[in-house]
């Protein structure tokens, strides 16, 4: 099961089904902040909700991420924080994000990661 908030927007899928399918894999001890590409509490300065934004990873995410993306048609940018892994495959996480977005015609201007708990709340 994906997000449907998520899906709806077929620029973001990729990077949903990487992310959103975390919060239903089993959990492991990292706990990051989770909010959405199309969600305005996720934008900077960000105050989170505690009660929906903090997420339990699941075992094979080891880092907390946040992206701030811009979109290359009409330069709006948007923000995700979520559980991501490292690197896959020798490929680092923000590279392969990278990747996923230029073939979506985005930019990922900014790619953040940290290893504790909660620690991509940061602005």
């Amino acid at each position: 099961m994906v997000c449907p908030v998520f899906v709806q927007n077929r620029r973001h899928k990729f990077i949903a089904i990487i992310l959103a399918v975390s919060t239903f894999i089993e959990s492991s001890a990292l706990k990051c902040y989770f909010c959405l590409i199309n969600d305005q509490a996720c934008l900077d300065p960000f105050t989170p909700d505690n009660s929906t934004m903090q997420q339990d990873c699941p075992s094979w995410a080891n880092i907390c991420i946040k992206t701030v993306e811009r979109r290359t048609k009409d330069v709006s940018h948007h923000v995700l924080r979520g559980c991501f892994r490292d690197s896959f495959e020798g490929v680092d996480g923000c590279t392969l994000l990278r990747m996923a977005a230029r073939s979506e015609g985005m930019d990922i201007i900014s790619c953040q990661t940290c290893d504790t708990d909660f620690c991509n709340g940061f602005s």
